[in-house]
């Protein structure tokens, strides 16, 4: 079966800015008084919303490529510690690892030697990487603009809110 589609599809829908800005272009600009403030009663912060995103996706991709990985504990395990102020290194730290997980999950989604099909061995009920690919890819519009907006996180519903995990796995075909 020639893949080559659903593998470009799904690196652009990684890559962003079809229906949406971008990880890179989301993040580019956030002002630092707005990264800890959430943008309305009952929201996660924008840095909140990061560092799940992170977790989440660091977890899911070292899951599937390494037999030996501990996920962290749950839920706990995927949020940050409640704090009042992020600094710049800190936020800096935390894309710069977010955008190079993501860019090995492209890398893994274009490798035409993986296989989307492959079950994951250690997953329970079997899920393939294909399954765990198909996760809400979409990201909220992260930006200084969207801490203002009426409808900053979509609709604020947890499930929309954890949709930017990412959930991507791909193994090597054994």
């Amino acid at each position: 079966m020639d893949d080559s589609v659903i593998r470009k599809n799904l690196v652009e829908l990684l890559k962003g800015g079809h229906g949406h800005v971008g990880a890179r272009g989301a993040l580019k600009n956030v002002a630092a008084q707005l990264r800890t403030a959430p943008p309305g009663p009952g929201l996660h912060s924008v840095w909140e919303e990061l560092e799940h995103i992170r977790l989440a996706q660091e977890d899911i991709l070292r899951y599937t490529l390494d037999p030996g990985w501990r996920s962290p504990d749950f839920p706990s395990g995927y949020w940050p510690a409640a704090t009042e102020s992020v600094t710049d290194e800190q936020w800096s730290a935390s894309v710069s690892r977010f955008l190079a997980d993501l860019d090995e999950v492209r890398q893994l989604a274009a490798d035409p030697d993986r296989d989307l099909t492959a079950l994951i061995p250690t997953a329970r009920d079997a899920p393939t990487c294909a399954r765990s690919s198909w996760s809400p890819i979409t990201t909220p519009t992260i930006s200084d603009r969207s801490c203002k907006s009426a409808r900053p996180w979509r609709t604020g519903r947890a499930e929309d809110q954890r949709g930017v995990a990412l959930e991507i796995a791909f193994r090597r075909a054994e």
